[in-house]
């Protein structure tokens, strides 16, 4: 092959860098549809998993100038970088993103800066140009018109022969450094390098930004109550932007902040004019403009450090005045302009994330281990009456990092939030900074900079008495999976009253307020401060019962579950009390008193969901199958509905609290009956005085929308909770949120979910129904990006996916035999009204939808008809989730007779306006059904794909709407 044809090959060939784990070389040939391709290539590890890039030659040039052209684009749910394949250029980090372009004259001939930007530019638009003389330093505006010129080689420009040769990044974000900066692939010659250099002394370059002073905004006098989210509130500032001073010595009446993150002195001006004499708690503010001093890294000073601007820890500022500055210029240089020992004043502000939110207590290994970060980072402060979890961030640019990262999000569980301060005064910090040597004696010495330092503090002989008490243990692991199992099987029995068998000797006195004439106690489990005994009649041995205790100050909770279990009464599936009722609690005789409450159940089963599954897996592994887990969900899901029919929220459903009873040992789980318990958090609608006005609820797994006030005591809490389970059941790992990565897309969770749908049984749509399975968990999970499920819609999901994996009726194999056994079904719905304001985007979806219900039409004008065909949106901003939606008729036509049935149009965009999720769906008996279309790029063009995935659905709507026909009209005839 000659050299021609290989560089036709690279001009074709587009790289993808940073692919989602969950890409496939099949998911990147779907995204790229619309273009001819000869190869696709997603290169595995030996696990299996893909590393993270891969590479497409199409048919074409005109495809990748194309995709070039779209800028960033989202395959899978996440942002990935393409660039073309250059000959001789690796395909690197230190190689990608360079915008600026290397030329030398190869005859030692001038070259004319006019000349130069006439030729280079037919590659795109040029910012400026650095020549001299024989040489020169072209910056363009993007990174792809560099790898054009260098696919184009050679180059002859007026009869001058040109060499070459891509950038240095360090050329592309901060002006003309030393080659050496960097780790380099491309064969740059010793008179390049050379040029580099004089470059770097010689050229002025603009910096990326001005060399001017930055200010901040100093409050003082905030009364010590105040913290950084009531001011962030206040004042309408990003709480990532306050860095409070706190001082943990309790001497001081006030503290003071600063307000960062507002370059323009002018706004700066303004904001302090107008928040003259203002108040806050009653207390008059004070506020002045300062000198915001900058976190620069001493190694970019000296040329020295090989990260990129959005790596290192401490601000990049390129130095605009070159060799005439002065020798403790605190900016950037070329290496070997500045000494490394003509340092500037290495004192540095240390920044402490105050990290708050936390259920249970963690160690400080724990903690690492939560938020992902290394130990060191970390320590405990241990108080009289609280504990303080404190990250330590060694420049504010990563402090602001890590706040994003945290605060407001539900991470394992807890939702945390932060406040990020400075002169945090404790004795642990002079211990921990004794310490710091052996920190760095293990990081490389391009990590050495990161040492640190602590400010001196004066009260330290005050607080020596509590560095015992600062937790630096290595001890229990609150958060690894083990342990969470082991603690799992000591909770309280209040979550799943279920007991092994009792022994011959565990009779045991019946506690005060119990008749012990009456009940004996045959066996007792205790734990966080309440507990459950398993309770025997006298008179009727083989009568038993569950009695649970309530200490005093769980008069709420007693209340709760008491008030919602008397409303539950005769409920299938819900634990009952026993009868007579006045015989079954204490409540009213007690209540306030110095007795314990107690109400007594009727004996649920044996095991909790969670013994049973522990047992399940401990024997098969992770081999439950999906229908069975499908299968239970809908049980669990037709008992939950009733207990919001009488007007009860449950709030706390999780595996401890779902009992079992089976039959035999290997019995499925979709075979077992269940029963629900543990109503201490539910809210109940008719009675005020069950309200719970703190956070509590699920602790087991907490939705996203459950942290809004509006969303507290809500339905679709109850529908994500169950969704949870179902995720539990499949893959073994109760739901987390890190940062904005969903539980079921986390690396190894996704994967056992693909697992588990490969294997399905006699099943051969695994992308139909993985698409189903990912919505329902998106629609959970995903607030406020999806709209969450109400249990009406979730039911519905769920009876959808069982049609995917139970064998179908061959009669309705066809949208055709559907429409005529709906002939004899239901009425017809009403139609809904419609609006028409929309972006492009959705006007591009709206467009996509009609074309697709124009193509089925042609295929069956003469029995369908659709009554508009066009899509006019209607836009439901409800629930936060920015979603549209469009009601149309479609009518069949068969022996004169006709049924009609309105099918809706869904299209949402995510927050960051690149994606658009589509959806079909349907209402039947008051209830809406909806079928997942697929998400895509708004800037693909998916007409095509959408045309097939359409009429495929469209078969499952209406398989849908039959069955919640045929199931209403059975009960109605029964009736």
């Amino acid at each position: 092959m000659n050299k021609t044809v290989d560089i036709d090959i690279h001009k074709r060939t587009l790289w993808f860098q940073e692919i989602s784990p969950a890409t496939t070389q099949k998911s990147l040939e779907r995204f790229l549809s619309e273009y001819r391709i000869e190869k696709c290539t997603v290169p595995l590890d030996n696990y299996g998993h893909n590393k993270h890039y891969g590479f497409v030659l199409f048919a074409k040039e005109s495809s990748t100038i194309d995709l070039m052209s779209r800028g960033k684009l989202i395959i899978d749910d996440q942002v990935v970088f393409i660039h073309r394949c250059v000959p001789d250029i690796k395909s690197s980090k230190y190689n990608r993103d360079i915008k600026t372009l290397i030329v030398t004259s190869t005859e030692s001939q001038s070259l004319q800066k006019s000349d130069l930007e006439k030729y280079f530019s037919r590659y795109g638009d040029i910012d400026f140009i650095n020549d001299n003389g024989n040489a020169a330093v072209i910056h363009f505006k993007h990174y792809d018109f560099v790898d054009l010129a260098l696919l184009d080689r050679p180059h002859i420009i007026n009869r001058v022969p040109v060499s070459i040769e891509k950038g240095d990044r360090d050329l592309s974000t901060s002006g003309l450094n030393s080659n050496e900066n960097y780790p380099t692939t491309n064969n740059f010659t010793t008179a390049t390098n050379n040029l580099n250099m004089k470059f770097a002394t010689d050229l002025h370059i603009s910096p990326p930004y001005p060399q001017e002073v930055k200010y901040c905004i100093h409050i003082k006098n905030l009364p010590m109550s105040i913290d950084a989210e009531t001011l962030s509130i206040a004042l309408n500032w990003s709480i990532n932007d306050i860095v409070m001073k706190q001082s943990i010595d309790g001497q001081s009446s006030s503290t003071e902040c600063w307000l960062k993150g507002l370059d323009d002195q002018e706004k700066i001006n303004k904001f302090i004019l107008n928040s003259k004499q203002r108040t806050i708690h009653e207390s008059i503010i004070q506020w002045e403009k300062e000198e915001d001093k900058m976190d620069l890294c001493e190694y970019f000073r000296t040329g020295r450090c090989e990260r990129f601007d959005d790596e290192c820890h401490w601000l990049h500022v390129k130095c605009t005045k070159n060799d005439t500055c002065s020798t403790d210029c605190p900016y950037g240089h070329a290496k070997g302009i500045k000494s490394e020992h003509s340092t500037l004043n290495n004192v540095r502000t240390t920044y402490y994330i105050i990290i708050s939110g936390f259920e249970t207590k963690l160690t400080r290994k724990g903690l690492a281990q939560l938020l992902q970060e290394p130990e060191k980072y970390f320590y405990i402060d241990e108080k009289e009456n609280h504990v303080d979890y404190i990250s330590i961030a060694i420049s504010f640019k990563i402090a602001k990092t890590f706040m994003k990262k945290w605060h407001d999000q539900c991470i394992g569980g807890h939702k945390l939030k932060c406040q990020l301060e400075i002169d945090r005064k404790s004795s642990t910090h002079r211990t921990l900074s004794t310490s710091r040597q052996s920190y760095n004696d293990n990081e490389s010495d391009n990590d050495s900079r990161y040492h640190w330092s602590y400010r001196s503090s004066n009260n330290c002989s005050r607080q020596s008495s509590r560095c015992s008490s600062i937790s630096r243990d290595s001890g229990q692991v609150f958060n690894d999976k083990e342990t969470l199992q082991k603690d799992d099987t000591k909770r309280t029995i209040i979550g799943s009253t279920g007991f092994d068998e009792p022994s011959s000797n565990a009779k045991q006195s019946v506690s005060r307020s119990v008749s012990s004439d009456e009940w004996e106690i045959i066996q007792q489990v205790s734990g966080s401060g309440k507990k459950a005994s398993l309770i025997r009649r006298k008179s009727d041995r083989k009568l038993t019962a569950v009695k649970k205790l309530y200490k005093n100050e769980s008069t709420g909770d007693c209340y709760r579950e008491l008030t919602a279990l008397k409303m539950l009464k005769g409920v299938p599936g819900v634990v009952q009390l026993i009868e007579p009722e006045d015989e079954s609690n204490n409540f009213e005789r007690d209540a306030g008193g110095e007795v314990d409450l107690w109400i007594i159940l009727q004996r649920a089963p044996t095991n909790s969901l969670k013994k049973f599954m522990d047992q399940k897996r401990g024997k098969y592994g992770h081999d439950i199958e999906v229908s069975s887990a499908i299968k239970f969900v809908q049980n669990l899901i037709g008992i939950v509905k009733q207990v919001h029919s009488r007007g009860i929220l449950h709030q706390n459903i999780e595996p401890e609290n779902i009992v079992i009873k089976y039959e035999l040992k290997n019995q499925p789980i979709d075979k077992v009956n269940l029963t629900l318990l543990n109503f201490t958090q539910a809210y109940i609608k008719s009675n005020e005085l069950t309200h719970i006005n703190h956070d509590e609820g699920n602790h087991w797994y907490q939705s996203p929308q459950a942290y809004i006030q509006s969303f507290k005591n809500s339905a679709i809490n109850d529908a994500s909770a169950i969704v949870a389970i179902l995720l539990w059941l499949l893959t073994d790992e109760i739901p987390q949120h890190h940062g904005n990565i969903l539980p079921h897309h986390l690396l190894e969770i996704h994967s056992r979910i693909d697992r588990k749908i490969s294997n399905a049984v006699d099943f051969t749509n695994r992308n139909q129904l993985k698409t189903y399975v990912i919505d329902t968990f998106n629609r959970a999970f995903g607030f406020p990006n999806y709209e969450p499920w109400t249990i009406e819609e979730l039911d519905c999901r769920i009876e959808s996916i069982l049609e995917l994996l139970i064998s179908s009726d061959s009669k309705r194999n066809t949208i055709e035999n559907i429409f005529q056994d709906l002939l004899h079904l239901a009425t017809l719905p009403k139609l809904m009204s419609t609006a028409s304001d929309h972006p492009p985007a959705i006007q591009k979806a709206a467009d996509a939808f009609a074309q697709a219900k124009q193509e089925f039409y042609k295929s069956n004008q003469d029995r369908y008809v659709w009554y508009d065909g066009y899509c006019t949106w209607l836009h439901n901003k409800q629930n936060s989730v920015d979603e549209y939606r469009h009601d149309d008729i479609l009518t069949y036509y068969w022996r004169n007779q006709n049924y009609s049935i309105i099918t809706i149009c869904f299209a949402s965009i995510n927050d960051e306006g690149r994606v658009i999720t589509l959806s079909i769906g349907s209402t039947v008996q008051g209830k809406m059904i909806r079928i997942p279309l697929g998400q895509y790029s708004i800037a693909q063009d998916y007409v095509k794909e959408l045309q097939e995935t359409f009429t495929m659905e469209l078969r499952n709507l209406l398989l849908s709407i039959y069955n919640k026909q045929k199931s209403g009209a059975t009960v109605k005839t029964r009736s």
